[in-house]
């Protein structure tokens, strides 16, 4: 069994909405006993800062690591801590610190989104993280992720399911490269009449224009679930938002999601993945 799992690669490629669906999936098939949480660690770079995260996702109050290990020793479930890069590079002896306090005693298992695994700045303490990399975007399922955002706005030759392949060979995705947070940041302007062509055009001279824009805030709410509320920690499975859900996740990196949820439940959690994929494409 896997109990830490990174996910890991470039900014804005999809890290942390793939680490809320997978614990949100795995909540919703009952492989979680007790829920999950998410820890937004992006601009945090010292101890004192990552305990005062960790506490306000369980809504718990934390002075050292161990008092986190105690309060979640019989806790069965994932805590995702998104974002670890500046701590990482700031504090490594103090990202080591949180995850193993974390593990040591308990039953939960940690997902951690960064850019790099946490073996590559830690070393051998990290021996048991298991690490998958997320790749950007193939054409088409860039397109399809951009057509879910702006489909009205689009030129009717370029709409729906069915044109998708015209859609993906067109010049834009050249420059957004395949990353989910620099398609995102195009939609807005498209929506706005910005055509593909004039976009693209832009793109070609000022690349980076689109990558400065700020990180989409986190949202602090809980889900509600189906089933009863987390007694133990009064917590729910991280929101995935419809178009987090159905085009970054549904369309992005199906097979980092598959390998992400049988990382840590096994193959039926993987195997799980795709059927439910297949029943929503039957849908």
């Amino acid at each position: 069994e896997v109990r830490l799992l990174t996910l890991w690669g470039e900014r804005g490629v999809g890290k942390s909405a793939l680490g809320k669906a997978v614990a949100q999936f795995l909540w919703q098939r009952r492989f979680l006993q007790d829920g999950a949480a998410f820890v937004e660690l992006a601009g945090v770079c010292t101890e004192a800062a990552a305990l005062a995260a960790l506490g306000d996702a369980i809504d718990m109050e934390f002075v050292r690591w161990k008092d986190a290990s105690r309060a979640l020793q019989r806790w069965q479930g994932v805590i995702v801590l998104d974002g670890v890069d500046e701590l990482l590079e700031a504090a490594p002896a103090v990202v080591e610190r949180m995850v193993t306090s974390l593990m040591h005693g308990s039953n939960l298992q940690v997902i951690v989104t960064s850019c790099i695994p946490l073996s590559s700045s830690i070393g051998a303490e990290m021996a048991v993280e298991h690490s998958v990399r997320i790749e950007p975007l193939l054409a088409e399922d860039a397109a399809r992720l951009l057509h879910v955002l702006v489909a009205d706005a689009l030129p009717l030759p370029l709409r729906g399911s069915a044109n998708l392949p015209t859609l993906a060979a067109h010049e834009i995705f050249t420059h957004l490269r395949g990353i989910p947070r620099r398609i995102v940041a195009a939609a807005p302007r498209i929506r706005q009449g910005v055509s593909l062509h004039v976009l693209a055009q832009r793109l070609k001279i000022d690349g980076a224009s689109l990558d400065g824009l700020a990180r989409p805030a986190v949202a602090r709410t809980m889900s509600a679930s189906p089933s009863k509320q987390v007694a133990s920690l009064g917590i729910f499975p991280p929101p995935v938002a419809k178009a987090e859900s159905e085009a970054q996740v549904g369309v992005h990196n199906k097979a980092c999601l598959a390998a992400a949820s049988a990382a840590l439940y096994g193959a039926g959690a993987g195997a799980g993945v795709e059927a439910a994929k297949s029943n929503a494409r039957a849908d």
